[in-house]
């Protein structure tokens, strides 16, 4: 496991920029070269001592002095702005709320929407439980009904 001894060794970070950038010149790297690159998920990703390290949680490390233990949140969604500014710990329910998209399985490809015995069905969970919104006769209502929900239940998550 890492620690911020060592990352304060390898790296500086930028809270501004959110940019962490090597201190010297190692292998294939430049001193003041930004450290990673963007992986499959959007995520800024970097390599010490032969581990891979989401940037984010690098950056965290670095101030703190401390992983944190909870999941880390990007408030602006974008996976890739690691400004500290941007970034705070949160719970997995909290971080749940900041779905803005359905998943790749969902068969209405609309967020809180579903379809029941032929009509559009809104339903969003709140600590745990899933809260019926009711039944549409389309798709657009159901997501109205979703996105006034989610603003009421989800105040952290933004859409």
């Amino acid at each position: 496991m890492i620690d911020a001894d060592r990352v304060r060794d390898l790296l500086d970070y930028d809270r501004a920029t959110g940019a962490l950038t090597w201190k010297e010149s190692r292998g294939r790297v430049s001193r003041g070269q930004e450290a990673g690159g963007i992986g499959g998920h959007g995520y800024k990703i970097l390599h010490i001592d032969g581990k891979a390290y989401h940037a984010h949680r690098i950056a965290w490390l670095h101030v703190h002095g401390r992983l944190p233990p909870k999941h880390l949140d990007h408030i602006d969604g974008d996976r890739s702005n690691n400004r500290f500014e941007n970034l705070r710990e949160v719970s997995n329910a909290e971080n749940q709320q900041n779905l803005k998209r359905a998943r790749s399985h969902s068969k209405t490809g609309t967020l809180g929407v579903s379809i029941h015995k032929g009509r559009w069905r809104a339903q969003i969970v709140v600590s745990g439980k899933a809260k019926h919104l009711g039944r549409f006769a389309t798709r657009e209502e159901a997501a109205a009904a979703y996105l006034i929900a989610k603003r009421a239940f989800h105040p952290m998550g933004r859409l």
